[in-house]
């Protein structure tokens, strides 16, 4: 997320190659030992899109979606 005028710029993802090919989300991946969170986010932005990030910010609620093509209704 970055200041943009008025609003904000929120960067998402669309995956590709895994189980979660097609889906958008937002940066994510695992501590690694030793590793505090705030070093986990800036080393997951960083391998997931190459870029170096200034600043992080706390979002208080976090939600996960998917594309609903190719659901079955039931």
């Amino acid at each position: 997320m970055r200041p943009r005028d008025d609003s904000f710029e929120l960067l998402l993802l669309r995956r590709t190659g895994s189980t979660l090919s097609g889906e958008w989300c937002q940066i994510a991946g695992g501590i690694q030992h030793g590793e505090r969170a705030w070093q986990t986010a800036l080393r997951e932005a960083r391998e997931e899109t190459g870029l170096a990030l200034k600043a992080l910010y706390s979002a208080d609620i976090c939600e996960q979606f998917y594309e609903a093509i190719g659901m079955q209704s039931r």
